[in-house]
């Protein structure tokens, strides 16, 4: 009896961290392109830190505890380049300080991050 408790407060555990992970990445991202354009928008009113600690916890908790088939990404190709894309973006514009070296700098590590997704070995595939 209480194994079977415990394993449906697992599951609920684990469907509330399904749905809080989108939500706080999107949520992020899109904060974190506003603070860009208009410094102190955000800011002002609210920590990202918090939220980037949200997105972290859940994201790790779903990475070890979720076994499930229907987590496969089917357009994985095109997430990872879209992904890469926004990292070497805002690469770019944290590294303003640093003239030339900013381009290159910034072009390795959107395509570090695209291998990384690509080569990352994921047992859905």
């Amino acid at each position: 009896m209480r194994r079977r408790i415990l394993n449906y407060f697992g599951e609920f555990i684990l469907s509330i961290f399904k749905l809080l992970f989108p939500i706080s990445v999107i949520t992020f991202i899109t904060y974190f392109i506003i603070e860009n354009f208009k410094v102190g928008l955000i800011s002002n009113y609210f920590d990202m830190h918090w939220l980037l600690i949200i997105t972290i916890i859940s994201g790790f908790i779903l990475l070890f505890f979720n076994h499930e088939q229907e987590t496969y990404l089917p357009f994985k190709k095109v997430m990872s380049i879209l992904i890469a894309l926004i990292i070497i973006f805002l690469s770019y514009q944290y590294l303003q300080n640093m003239e030339k070296m900013r381009y290159l700098i910034s072009l390795l590590i959107g395509i570090s991050t695209y291998l990384i997704i690509i080569i990352y070995p994921s047992k859905y595939d």
